[in-house]
């Protein structure tokens, strides 16, 4: 175990280290190794916190199938103190002045940036371009002036021009933080929300988001393994009481966790969907590494007769559920923001290639291939692979799908944070997954300190009996 720990951290900081000098000898490459780094810090994050609704929801429903399996979710869960570990970086980014990854953490004035008559960008908001309120506008005479000569443009935007793109796809093209609604609408948004969008405000949140996540994972974990050792059968009670007002609380903490880490990002972008995409994601992950982790359990001697092809099937069709579900809450979003084509939002799909123009009119930017790669792989396929009952009881193909579900997951997280990266164009993924392998070894670094001396499954848990007797329809 020490050995096997220490080569991972070995690893790991190698790794890292690698993708660090890639950032230095490359153009923007501290701004694409920022996203990078967020992208797989909440990939391993939203891993944890699917383990930590396993835990919650299975004893919100007193569920007994699964008590032979539970402690491989706990487990997840518990990680979510090397997790919070991991996003120690993110913080140290905010907290840098530079924008290099929320273009609100920086200085007001150096992200609008300034003219020669002294006056703020913000202040020469296109009334026409946005919807605001006309008394939230304070135009100058240089403004009257000009808009004077802008009829055009005007009557351009008022019959649907995407008025946040200064070149008709993307705004203010290779500045950096500006890709996404315009630097216009993002300096508005910064100054509209900069009660909520500041760094002491967000460090707190991100601190006590945390704190409650690992409140919650390690409350669970040690209950059962208290419940090992003295075999008190009331301890489950107790969890089945208590799981309902954590999973309201878990709902909140990701919800609002969801819209700061990773919708903030473009902090003119707004949509109650993500929030659900996220969790959809990542219980489904969290499902097929509970897989992988029995499966690999067993090849070395554990859980030979607790764990049998009853259980993952029954594990199969939860992943089956919820390949369904991320579809379906994916194209319930894509369909609200195409069909109300609002420019404040409709903007984030076409910089994500989810548009005419980007496919067949603009020089094409690779997005388009990431979002039919989604569609296919994280939906489409697997939702015909998982369907039938055979394929959820051959072992072997139910662990393909579990490792191609989760590389899905990862495309998902990369489709939502990659495009905030100043270049439109596809910035490709050699960094990237150099640090989803270097995070990784830290992730499973802290799984074996977690796991080391206690027991891989419950021993004394009252539902243990219904869980083995489990038998399919």
């Amino acid at each position: 175990m020490v050995e096997s720990g220490s080569t991972l951290l070995v690893g790991g900081f190698i790794l890292l280290f690698v993708a660090l000098a890639i950032a230095i000898f490359s153009a923007n490459g501290w701004e694409r190794f920022a996203h990078a780094y967020l992208l797989n810090a909440s990939f391993y994050l939203t891993v944890s916190l699917g383990g930590l609704f396993f835990v919650l929801g299975t004893h919100l429903f007193r569920a007994s199938w699964c008590a032979s399996l539970r402690r491989i979710p706990e487990t997840l869960a518990a990680n979510l103190g090397l997790v919070a570990v991991l996003f120690i970086p993110v913080l140290v980014m905010v907290w840098s002045g530079t924008g290099i990854l929320y273009p609100w953490a920086q200085p007001y004035e150096k992200m609008t940036g300034y003219h020669g008559d002294g006056h703020a960008l913000v202040d020469q908001v296109d009334p026409y371009a946005v919807t605001l309120r006309d008394e939230d506008i304070v135009m100058t005479a240089e403004d009257e002036a000009a808009e004077g000569h802008d009829g055009d443009r005007h009557d351009a935007d008022a019959h649907g021009a995407d008025a946040h793109h200064d070149d008709g796809h993307h705004g203010a093209a290779g500045d950096p933080q500006m890709m996404g609604a315009g630097r216009e609408m993002v300096a508005y948004m910064v100054k509209a929300k900069a009660w909520w969008l500041n760094s002491w405000f967000f460090t707190l949140r991100v601190v006590l988001y945390f704190v409650l996540w690992i409140g919650m994972a390690w409350w669970y974990f040690g209950l059962g393994q208290r419940q090992d050792a003295s075999g008190e059968a009331d301890l489950s009670r107790v969890r089945e009481v208590y799981a309902p007002p954590l999973v309201l609380l878990y709902a909140f903490t990701l919800l609002f966790g969801t819209v700061d880490l990773i919708m903030s990002l473009d902090p003119a972008f707004y949509s109650t969907m993500l929030p659900v995409i996220v969790f959809a994601g990542g219980f489904l992950s969290a499902l097929c590494l509970t897989v992988l982790v029995a499966m690999y359990l067993q090849s070395r001697g554990y859980m030979q007769s607790a764990v049998n092809i009853e259980h993952y099937h029954d594990l199969g069709k939860l992943m089956f559920a919820f390949v369904f579900f991320w579809g379906y809450i994916s194209f319930s979003q894509f369909m609200l923001l195409w069909y109300a084509s609002i420019p404040e939002t409709v903007y984030w799909l076409e910089n994500r290639g989810l548009s005419i123009a980007e496919r067949f009119v603009n020089e094409p930017t690779g997005w388009w291939w990431v979002s039919a790669t989604l569609l296919f792989g994280h939906l489409l396929i697997p939702f015909v692979y998982l369907v039938t009952r055979k394929t959820k009881r051959n072992l072997a193909w139910l662990a393909a799908a579990a490792v191609w579900l989760l590389l899905m997951h990862w495309v998902d997280l990369y489709w939502m944070i990659m495009p905030e990266y100043s270049t439109p164009r596809l910035p490709g993924f050699t960094v990237e997954l150099i640090l989803l392998v270097s995070l990784g070894c830290f992730y499973v670094y802290g799984l074996l300190r977690v796991a080391a001396g206690r027991h891989v499954m419950a021993v004394h848990d009252p539902r243990m009996p219904e869980c083995l007797a489990l038998k399919q329809i």
